[in-house]
């Protein structure tokens, strides 16, 4: 990972020097203009800027996870999917689908693992994971086998004045692809969830609240065995949309910095964290059904991480840099939590990772909801998509909470039906199941022989009449079927 702030020039150990001697600053030992920043991918520079030491996990039991299979990872081309992208390919899946809708991040990132891993099967596809037809047709031809998925909307006061793409996105496009990766035989799913699910108490949070509920609480999903798992992240250090970035580029054109609220507090990872959690939650058995939380220690304070920067680049917060307090934005709040008190959480084999069990509800109401809430997108309904987002989880704080919810549900609305059927199909009967196992099967061998039956047609169909050759079955000698 790198982190490239401004060539304001310092290096490592003159940056320190600024840190504890801000008054030495200007001596021509810390001139900002003739000096190199420290790449702060350097282990001392990420343990003074997160106020620990960075995270290493053990990932010697994912390679038996990841070796000789298909892997699916949606949001390839992202901070996280391409990290993750960068740390699956060692282990040499069979082949490794990078599916996003970012034409010209994809495209870099075809190359970059190429160039390293010039004997990976790598498959980059442009796909909207809502295109559900697209979606089909790609695990039709590709039959992955692990699905990771990434792609998710994560701005928080973006999706505060979006909802309707926020439910898009995180609520639609995880069911379609949950419900399309077990259609055609996936064996696991790894969700990439949030801390900001945890109480949520904005649009981002609760739309990913609502993504861990279906792939927990939906009983269609689990009729099939696909082992479905989930992780949860506190905030990405420099990833895109990060405050790092934003510090970098405010640094660059001579601040000031702006900062929410003097006490506002985050966990912060770094991306290698984020990516080796994903896949150690993938691999440890005991992440089954549940969902994984990396141990970080304490939350850093976002001024505090202003002024480091500051001083890392060789001038002084206050008299060369101004920090600027604009209040905190829609859908924020002060301080986060990484383990929900609604939530047992209990620790695993893996050091620094524990995980919770959510109890959620398999009923009805969960299909219904749903149901709801995605009539309430079809239709553009921003406030009815907030409302349902809050009866879907109980738990959500204000300012997302801002008026108490009906004690009845709404009546259903005929348009419901039709995503009913999405979110709860009906039962099939045994014809049915045996016609679907059979379609997706590999292409049957031409001779097209049932049951030592050989087959007139042509072209062999699955399902319904079947047209049978007496005179091979009658007949003795060599056209007889052995």
């Amino acid at each position: 990972m790198k982190l490239a702030l401004p060539p304001t020039g310092i290096d490592h150990h003159q940056a320190r020097i600024c840190t504890c001697c801000p008054e030495e600053s200007h001596d021509d030992a810390c001139d900002p203009a003739s000096r190199q920043l420290p790449a702060p991918s350097n282990a001392r520079v990420i343990e003074d800027l997160l106020g620990r030491p960075p995270v290493t996990l053990d990932l010697s039991a994912v390679r038996a996870d990841l070796e000789n299979r298909v892997i699916l990872l949606t949001g390839a081309a992202g901070s996280i999917g391409s990290e993750l992208a960068r740390q699956i390919a060692p282990f040499r899946p069979a082949r490794l689908v990078l599916l996003d809708r970012s034409e010209s991040d994809l495209y870099f990132l075809h190359l970059e693992l190429q160039e390293a891993h010039p004997g990976l099967d790598l498959v980059p596809v442009l796909c909207d994971i809502t295109n559900q037809t697209r979606l089909s047709q790609v695990c039709a031809q590709h039959r992955p086998q692990y699905v990771i998925h990434a792609a998710a909307y994560k701005h928080v006061p973006l999706m505060e004045t979006n909802v309707l793409e926020a439910v898009r996105n995180n609520v639609l496009g995880t069911l379609l692809v949950a419900t399309t990766a077990v259609r055609f035989g996936a064996a696991k799913l790894l969700l990439v969830s949030t801390d900001k699910a945890i109480r949520p108490c904005n649009v981002m949070g609760a739309s990913k609240r609502v993504a861990e509920r279906i792939i927990f609480g939906l009983p269609n999903l689990h009729r099939a065995g696909t082992d479905f798992r989930a992780v949860r992240f506190g905030n990405v250090l420099a990833s895109k949309g990060s405050v790092i970035p934003l510090f970098e580029r405010q640094l660059a054109a001579g601040g000031p910095i702006t900062v929410t609220h003097p006490m506002v507090t985050r966990y912060f990872m770094t991306i290698p964290e984020a990516a080796q959690l994903v896949l150690q939650t993938g691999a440890l058995p005991e992440t089954a059904g549940a969902i994984a939380v990396l141990e970080i220690g304490e939350p850093v304070r976002i001024l505090d991480l202003a002024e480091k920067l500051i001083r890392f680049s060789g001038r002084v917060p206050g008299r060369d840099i101004q920090i600027v307090f604009t209040g905190l934005r829609p859908g924020e709040k002060l301080t986060e939590v990484q383990i929900s008190a609604l939530e047992a959480t209990v620790p695993t084999s893996a050091e620094k990772i524990r995980i919770s069990h959510t109890q959620e509800n398999a009923g009805p109401e969960l299909a219904q909801g749903l149901a709801r809430l995605l009539t309430c997108l079809e239709a553009g309904d921003h406030e009815g998509s907030r409302t349902t987002l809050c009866e879907l989880v109980p738990e959500c704080e204000p300012p997302l909470r801002q008026f108490p919810l009906p004690s009845a549900p709404p009546p259903e609305n005929p348009r419901s039906a039709a995503w009913a059927s999405l979110v709860a199909p009906r039962e099939t009967g045994w014809r049915e199941r045996r016609r679907d196992a059979l379609r997706a099967a590999e292409p049957p061998d031409p001779l097209d022989r049932r049951g030592s039956v050989a087959c007139r047609r042509k072209t062999p169909r699955v399902g319904g009449r079947r047209r049978t050759d007496m005179g091979v079955l009658l007949a003795t000698g060599p056209r007889a079927l052995s």
